[in-house]
């Protein structure tokens, strides 16, 4: 028996009200519990009445690729896609998003950290040296289908993600730096 085969017996709990990660984490793959049965329940339902609704959940990701940066002029970056049961939507309330292998709904996307703020480079455009500048975490907005066990809906929601790593121009340098 497969380790994703244990966990999903020991989290498929009658009556999973309330979406949690271990540690209060942002997102998590193996939450503490997965209503498991009632979103396969949900997805039955609404397959059998709208043949439309099975192919609109195929695997779906925030369609960005990325690749690790580690030029000396740029911000050290690192992807890591990952398809999350529970994560915090953009009001920070853990919300169950819907995975289901029977169903082919795979929702995944990619997250870009930034490996820690270091000082990065912006070059100016009339050769002052450049000024002291920090990489700085950007986040994207993707929206995941959730499940809602209040109302035991299949619902859509809208996510803030780390997206990217950038370097962010000192402002409170005496070089100025021109903008075309």
């Amino acid at each position: 028996v497969t380790s994703f085969k244990r966990w999903q017996r020991k989290t498929a709990k009658s009556g999973c009200r309330r979406a949690k990660c271990p540690n209060n984490e942002e997102y998590c793959v193996k939450p503490k519990c997965y209503p498991h049965a009632e979103i396969e329940e949900l997805l039955h339902a609404k397959f059998h009445k709208n043949d439309k609704f099975h192919p609109e959940h195929k695997p779906s990701s925030s369609g960005l690729e990325y690749e690790s940066q580690t030029d000396s002029d740029s911000c050290t970056s690192t992807p890591n896609t990952i398809y999350p049961r529970v994560a915090n939507n953009k009001d920070k309330r853990p919300r169950f998003i819907v995975q289901n292998r029977a169903f082919s709904v795979n929702q995944s996307y990619t997250i870009v950290t930034c490996i820690e703020e270091e000082s990065c480079t912006i070059f100016d455009t009339i050769g002052y040296p450049p000024p002291k500048n920090k990489c700085e975490q950007k986040y994207g907005h993707v929206k995941l289908k959730v499940f809602e066990p209040k109302t035991k809906e299949i619902l859509q929601d809208d996510f803030y993600i780390p997206s990217c790593c950038v370097c962010k121009y000192n402002s409170k340098s005496v070089f100025p730096i021109k903008v075309r």
